[in-house]
């Protein structure tokens, strides 16, 4: 399965202490081009070279909340870079910096600990607000479902560590060979579900060193009941990425 190439880069505006130093290297790892600083002055110098690159803001979210307003002015604006560009990465951003983050236009958070997947999905989702064509017709949403592969009536448990309506990874010891036929048996959203899919392709010793061992899968088609299921089990994935909870009315809305 060949790898994204992305075209804007996520900017790192790390502390002093070197707090976001694993996730420039990790981003590296996962196909980005990090711009990585330590200070906003490198960091407004090292972006001004090639400002068309900028795509994202990443910065701790311990100093989020403090550092916002002068980023915005500073940063943010004259790149510009949306809010929702910003994503503050660390422990959880406290319930008060998250609602004010929120109000003045941040949408998102990385708290940790997170997945290599959960990492690489979240500065996606920073670096569409700025370049649309990193969305996709069908987001893959980060999740940890455990599940039974059927095939050839043998069963074997594996994870499931993303889903979308079409498709998804499975965590597995030994991946099948693409194109074989197989059943997905777990839960989405509470209720038990059962996918008929076929193995897209397999990791190998060519994959990625983040890539865990499994497989890519498609799903046959999927009745509606269980396509409204994966897609309520997609907007629970997706909500341990929100700043701050969503209230009752936003989540019936």
């Amino acid at each position: 399965m060949a790898e994204r190439v992305y075209e804007r880069s996520p900017l790192i505006l790390d502390s002093e202490e070197g707090v976001l130093s694993r996730v420039s290297k990790s981003l590296a790892v996962l196909g980005h081009a990090p711009i990585y600083s330590a200070d906003v002055d490198e960091l407004i110098a090292l972006a001004g070279e090639r400002p068309e690159r900028a795509g994202a803001l990443l910065l701790p979210a311990a100093h989020a909340c403090d550092w916002w307003p002068v980023i915005r002015e500073d940063v943010a604006l004259p790149l510009g870079l949306a809010p929702r560009s910003v994503l503050p990465v660390g422990a959880r951003v406290a319930d008060s910096d998250a609602e004010a983050l929120h109000s003045d236009g941040l949408r998102w958070a990385l708290s940790e600990p997170f997945t290599p997947w959960e990492l690489r999905f979240a500065v996606g989702m920073v670096l569409s607000a700025s370049d649309p064509n990193e969305l996709r017709l069908e987001t893959r949403v980060p999740c940890a479902i455990r599940v039974e592969v059927e095939s050839q009536s043998r069963s074997t448990p594996g994870q499931l560590t993303d889903l979308s309506t079409t498709g998804a990874f499975i965590e597995l010891a030994h991946p099948l060979p693409a194109g074989t036929l197989i059943v997905v048996r777990g839960a989405l959203s509470g209720r038990p579900v059962s996918l008929h899919a076929r193995v897209a392709w397999r990791s190998g010793p060519d994959s990625p060193s983040w890539r865990d061992c499994g497989m890519g899968i498609q799903f046959a088609r999927v009745e509606l009941a269980t396509l409204d299921l994966m897609r309520q089990q997609m907007v629970r994935s997706i909500d341990r990425f929100r700043i701050r909870t969503r209230s009752i009315s936003e989540r019936q809305a």
